[in-house]
């Protein structure tokens, strides 16, 4: 954060009840600092269950060099086409994108993907709820 506009966020922070740390070293940091003394931080942990994640059992790859994996909304602000134009460059190389998730740039990102000939190596999946499986 830029130096002058730590004054400015340590009193907007004072003005609430409490404010949100994702653990207790961020919490920690915070209060320790003379800004932002009186402020009430409460740690809530990260929102997903990452036991999930490590209890599955591995998919095979495909053979795939590299594996990418965007889970994400298609949207502009994510760069999804961008990452294309670099995918481009490594046609020699044996590699997969899975997108998980969808949104109203998938369409175009489609497009580009086709147009680039990189249809065999990005694979779109839609809105899933099993999400780990993919990791």
């Amino acid at each position: 954060m830029k130096k002058f506009l730590i004054p400015l966020d340590a009193f907007s922070l004072r003005l609430s009840t409490t404010v949100v740390a994702i653990s207790n070293a961020v919490k920690n940091f915070y209060e320790n600092s003379i800004w932002y003394k009186g402020v009430n931080f409460q740690v809530i942990y990260n929102g997903i269950d990452l036991d999930r994640f490590f209890k599955i059992k591995r998919k095979e790859r495909n053979n795939a060099s590299l594996y990418f994996l965007t889970v994400a909304s298609l949207t502009t602000k994510k760069g999804h086409l961008q990452f294309l134009e670099i995918l481009k460059n490594l046609k020699e190389l044996e590699y997969e994108w899975h997108l998980v998730g969808d949104g109203p740039e998938r369409p175009q990102i489609e497009d580009r993907a086709r147009k680039l000939g990189l249809e065999k190596n990005v694979i779109f999946h839609g809105v899933r709820k099993d999400v780990e499986t993919f990791y």
